[in-house]
């Protein structure tokens, strides 16, 4: 009720600290989660929590690709890569053909004058030799474009362009409306946790890459590229 005041007894904090966890804490300020007691009427904003992809909601996104159309090899190579990679927007968009190996399962991510190995699975692999081979062989034939995926004209993709797969393909597999890129980095991030499988897989794969060369420069110069396999 309105006539409660706040205190550490019956203050949102302590009596609902799940709920609590969810105050917008810029758009409340000064006011926090301590200053309103659980039965008062103040109007105050909170955080909307987005809902958690679990394995059905991904094999669902991945099916809006089914088929051998160029949009669909392509779109669901790119899915594979982003729920595999934990990659950002940016990343992926700058991503180059020499800077992935399919044949050990690594890429390589250059930020901040430095380069990171990311490992690949192989079903992400794969999808994305089959992007090679039917859809990117084609588009640029004389090896004029260096990334890695390019638009349905040819271009090389922009963050906006994937921003615009990713939209769509969650449409169509009927998910939320506020679905993001963000989401599915998430959703990646939350079934490793869950898979202690696939920490030990990452975690001997990335070890693995690493004793394979000390720098990533070597690694190149050791092991064939895309380049090499993409004439």
């Amino acid at each position: 009720c309105t006539s409660r005041k706040a205190h550490s007894d019956n203050s949102l904090q302590t009596i609902n600290p799940k709920l609590a966890g969810e105050w917008h804490p810029t758009k409340n300020a000064p006011l926090t989660p301590n200053d309103v007691s659980t039965g008062s009427d103040k109007k105050v904003w909170w955080i909307a929590q987005q809902k958690l992809l679990n394995g059905q909601d991904v094999d669902d996104l991945f099916e809006t690709c089914a088929g051998n159309s160029i949009i669909n090899v392509r779109d669901l190579a790119i899915l594979e890569l982003l729920y595999a990679t934990d990659l950002r927007a940016s990343q992926l968009a700058t991503l180059k053909l020499r800077d992935v190996n399919l044949e050990t399962g690594y890429l390589i991510i250059h930020e901040s004058n430095k380069k990171h190995l990311v490992p690949i699975s192989e079903s992400a692999c794969q999808k994305i030799g089959d992007y090679l081979a039917k859809v990117r062989n084609y588009q640029d034939r004389y090896n004029y474009k260096s990334a890695l995926f390019l638009s349905m004209q040819g271009d090389e993709m922009t963050r906006q362009g994937l921003w615009f797969i990713i939209k769509r393909r969650s449409i169509m597999a009927g998910l939320q409306k506020d679905f993001s890129l963000n989401t599915l980095r998430h959703a990646f991030a939350t079934h490793l946790l869950e898979s202690s499988a696939n920490r030990r897989d990452k975690r001997e794969r990335i070890s693995i890459n690493l004793m394979q060369c000390t720098n990533s420069d070597k690694m190149m110069k050791k092991t064939n590229t895309l380049q090499a396999i993409h004439p």
